[in-house]
């Protein structure tokens, strides 16, 4: 069996993954800034297996230099409102053969489509409770173009895997051209490691 890895998983939520890492004897950390009992931190309280739930933000991480063998942004790098300087928290804590992943987050190859999803979003929002839920800043997407930066950056190279969601899924980008549409999301995992 290989050896147990120190996980962190960012963007934690409710602590699912973290519970499932911890059921593979992996030390985890949990982290997210939301702290109840239903969606939040406070539900590690429900899980059966032990991990450690830490109340931290993506750009000020309470972890020491090259403490984590995997980080993994677990459907959150999107809320970061700087990619640059929570990637390069993110890369400090992790051990220098360690694995960077990010689940999850949505990818445009037009930024402008991002952005139509954002408003859209903003929109059903507003219509739902009354005010819109951009209090806290996040940029909600990303681009193949600005993890290209990011890979010159931060000296990172990045490996796209792209899960398998049927061919209903797979026609979604050629349903939006014909009917006009904006560009749908694509959703992968994607894995990055130091190539210093």
């Amino acid at each position: 069996m290989a050896r147990p890895l120190t996980a962190l998983d960012l963007g934690a939520g409710n602590g699912w993954l973290s519970n499932r890492l911890a059921q593979r004897n992996h030390n985890v950390g949990a982290v997210d800034l939301t702290l109840n009992d239903f969606d939040g931190l406070g539900c590690h309280r429900f899980f059966d297996s032990a991990f450690t739930p830490v109340q931290a933000e993506f750009d000020l991480l309470p972890f020491p230099n090259g403490a984590a063998d995997l980080l993994i942004f677990n459907a959150s790098l999107h809320y970061s409102e700087n990619y640059l300087k929570t990637l390069s928290e993110s890369l400090r804590v992790l051990a220098p053969n360690g694995t960077l992943v990010i689940l999850d987050s949505p990818f445009y190859h037009d930024a402008r489509s991002g952005g139509q999803m954002v408003e859209e979003r903003e929109g059903l929002f507003a219509k739902q409770y009354g005010f819109r839920s951009n209090a806290l800043k996040s940029r909600n997407y990303l681009t193949y173009s600005t993890l290209q930066e990011l890979r010159a950056q931060l000296n990172v190279d990045w490996r796209f895997i792209t899960p398998n969601y049927g061919l209903l899924w797979e026609m979604r980008p050629f349903k939006a051209k014909l009917l006009g549409g904006r560009e749908p999301a694509k959703f992968h995992v994607v894995v990055g490691r130091s190539s210093d």
